[in-house]
């Protein structure tokens, strides 16, 4: 058989991949390997070189901008058909089984349940607080939604570790690990049960019950996992380093009779505080008796930027020296321009040789804005960046803005479609009894709820029939059951409705446009411009809402309510995954927030001690213990993550001081920085220069009678300026006046 053109352009470790034998693989991919060309181009082999059916293929990814990449190279490369092949995210996966088999669960839910977001799962915890009496300022609610996802896993993990063999001392303290389960007050214990009771009897769930609920479904039901075993005869998971334990379980019961094909780099596990589990890759290895092949050939970086992460990420390995997941990589290309490191006095000087340097590049004819990125490791490190680039008119755009399907009428019009096709969504029927305005304000609902409880009834809805006769509220309430009852009829009754008109017809129904254009009427009027403009906004917002409606509508096979309900499921599993930067402007972005991406020109800021080990984000351990070995190793792996990024010019640094959190943070630079043996040569002159003269050197610690501790910013014409906290800023003061002195310990970096 001649070899098609596709597997004549893999290298000769890509080529052993795509065509080893019939045995589980782990593919080692480091950052510019083609680990994704490669998953890929196996697919490819198994169709038309092994001609493998494709309904007998299963591919997970863990981004949905991951899955249609991989459908949109096969279809270049493929000319085999391929519809029935399933590539999914786990999310999507886990979707589709529980639709399935959810009542086999026998929670009281059913196959009509709907995914909450992260944003409506806020919204719950908060309702719940105050229902507890639980005063909302005593915890974060972002805090208190981690936990209860952390608990929640912990409690499924707990079961799977200690169903495996104890062998060694490192299973011993993995078990003592998962075994810690504590609530950290009684409060918390009742956020959490009331969180997850509310779930259950309004048929909702959350992402982590996704894969949980998933789990438990294939754990109990041996007929559900054979079903699948015998679905599928190969399994391809893409970035295998980012799995979690249960995850991982899932992968086991789907794929005890398959092929097994994972591709993955552990160097890049960087999501621990997502319970990601690094212990994953050494039980696939035993469970599936797997062989391990390593892709280092590079075709991203310059040997110059790859030299650094290979140095940086050896470090991980120092304990190990025959860890099997070692690898360095190898570029295909030059050398090229070195790494640049500068380590700046402070966050705006910082800001304004960036901005600078931006502008030299772009004038330089090789480059345009949306070559290049700058990256950070907490979001409050691209403030200063971002006023500078507005100063200096330099186009951006900050990766994970608002997504349209976040926006209010989005969710209010999507509400309606969810209220409609189920009575026991509470939940989603109170954001919308008021939209448009009905006059049934909070008390109101609390009145009805009062009705529900009364007569033991779960859904509001049917609460509304009980409801005396003569009760001032019953008109309003029985005005809304109507307009839902209207909207349920077009759904299930009206043949010539279909995902190319429902939007536009429950739109009428509601007068949500009706709405808009009303208030639009008054703000003009009143002269106010930007609120016109944001109405006008939301109504074009309703248009496109439609018309992605009605691609959907095309894109899927199937019964109007069976595609409705697809369509659903992806606006509750969409998330910001995919980098948008079509405009020509520089990408500000978290370091995980580009996994997956590449960029000509990386700036990598921030790189100091407490924020790369996460300090700073603890204010209770700010200043206490040193981070653990794992804490440096996970902060290890994110700097690789950013640095492997860059293509051509990667430039790091670090700063001296920061204005964070409240706080005027002085900072040393991150011991990476000596691993990479990286030296700053920013202001060595000046500082010398200040060195001989004043015995002061720029950066140091420096204690004022009045003001306190600050540090020293600069020295000119024998006048300090120096940044003192948050209650006294920044300073000019006589450099030899008597009120000041060097502190003890007096240089930060």
């Amino acid at each position: 058989m001649l070899q098609p053109k596709w597997l004549k352009n893999l290298n000769s470790e890509q080529l052993k991949a795509v065509t080893y034998p019939d045995r589980s693989l782990f593919v080692l991919a480091g950052p510019g390997t083609g680990k994704t060309k490669t998953l890929t181009n196996r697919i490819a082999y198994l169709l038309e070189q092994k001609n493998v059916k494709s309904e007998k293929i299963l591919a997970i990814t863990f981004a949905n901008n991951a899955a249609k990449e991989m459908k949109k190279n096969l279809k270049k490369t493929v000319n085999t058909e391929f519809y029935n092949l399933t590539i999914k995210t786990f999310n999507a996966l886990s979707t589709q089984i529980l639709r399935k088999y959810i009542d086999q669960l026998n929670f009281g839910m059913d196959s009509s349940f709907t995914i909450i977001s992260e944003t409506e799962g806020q919204s719950i915890i908060k309702e719940n607080m105050k229902k507890l009496g639980i005063d909302k300022d005593s915890y974060k609610v972002v805090e208190i939604q981690s936990y209860i996802a952390k608990i929640k896993k912990q409690l499924t993990k707990k079961e799977i570790v200690n169903n495996i063999p104890t062998n060694e001392t490192d299973d011993l303290l993995l078990k003592k690990e998962y075994n810690e389960i504590n609530f950290i007050s009684p409060e918390m214990k009742q956020i959490y049960d009331e969180y997850c009771h509310f779930l259950k009897t309004n048929n909702l769930v959350d992402c982590d019950d996704l894969i949980i609920y998933s789990y438990q479904l294939l754990k109990n039901n041996p007929s559900v996992a054979a079903f699948y075993q015998q679905k599928f005869t190969y399994l391809l998971i893409d970035e295998f380093q980012d799995i979690d334990l249960i995850q991982y379980k899932l992968i086991q019961m789907i794929g005890k009779k398959s092929v097994i094909f994972l591709a993955g780099d552990p160097n890049q596990t960087i999501y621990r505080f997502k319970d990601k589990d690094v212990i994953c890759h050494l039980l696939f290895e035993k469970d599936f008796n797997a062989a391990i092949h390593t892709l280092n050939a590079n075709y991203r970086s310059t040997q110059n930027i790859l030299s650094k992460a290979n140095m940086l990420i050896g470090h991980n390995y120092e304990s190990q020296p025959d860890q099997p997941f070692q690898k360095e990589l190898q570029s295909v290309y030059d050398s090229g321009e070195k790494v640049v490191y500068n380590d700046f006095l402070t966050a705006k000087q910082e800001a304004k040789y960036i901005t600078k340097k931006i502008k030299d590049l772009i004038e330089t004819g090789k480059y345009n804005y949306n070559d290049i990125c700058v990256l950070y490791r907490i979001n409050h490190l691209g403030t200063d960046i971002e006023n500078h680039f507005l100063l200096d008119n330099i186009p951006y755009s900050i990766k994970n803005s608002y997504s349209f399907y976040q926006k209010k009428e989005i969710k209010d019009m999507i509400a309606y479609i969810r209220v409609a096709l189920s009575n026991k969504q509470n939940f989603f029927l109170k954001r919308i009894i008021n939209i448009p305005k009905r006059q049934i304000g909070i008390k109101t609902v609390e009145f009805l709820e009062d009705i529900a409880n009364q007569h033991h009834i779960s859904s509001l809805l049917e609460a509304i029939d009980y409801i005396p006769q003569d009760h001032n509220n019953k008109a309003k309430f029985v005005h809304f059951k109507k307009t839902l009852e209207m909207i349920q009829d077009i759904i299930f009754n009206d043949d010539t409705t279909n995902l190319s008109n429902i939007i536009e017809k429950i739109d009428d129904i509601i007068g949500y446009s009706r709405m808009l254009n009303e208030q639009e009427e008054k703000l003009s009027h009143y002269n106010n411009y930007d609120k016109k403009l944001a109405n006008q906004e939301k109504k074009a917002n309703i248009i496109r809402l439609q018309e992605i409606f009605s691609q959907e509508d095309l894109n899927h096979k199937g019964t109007f309510l069976e595609k409705l309900r697809i369509v659903l499921d992806k606006i509750s599993l969409f998330n910001e995954d995919e980098l948008i930067n079509d405009k020509n402007k520089v990408v500000l972005s978290t370091i995980k927030k580009t996994k997956g991406f590449e960029f000509k020109v990386v700036f990598a800021i921030g790189f100091e001690d407490k924020i790369f080990m996460e300090n700073l984000l603890d204010k209770k351990n700010a200043d206490s213990s040193p981070p653990s070995e794992t804490l440096i190793k996970e902060a290890r792996s994110l700097a690789y993550l950013a640095i492997t990024r860059a293509k051509e010019l990667l430039y790091i640094s670090s700063s001296g001081s920061r204005f964070l959190l409240g706080q005027h943070f002085f900072l040393k630079p991150v011991s990476f920085i000596q691993e990479m043996q990286l030296i700053s040569y920013f202001n060595k002159k000046i500082d010398k220069y200040f060195a001989n003269k004043h015995s002061y050197r720029i950066g140091d610690k420096l204690i004022h009678q009045t003001f306190g501790q600050g540090v020293l910013l600069s020295i000119q014409k024998n006048i300090a300026t120096i940044s003192f906290d948050e209650n006294h800023g920044v300073k000019k003061i006589l450099i030899s006046h008597s009120s000041l002195m060097k502190s003890d310990n007096t240089n930060l970096s």
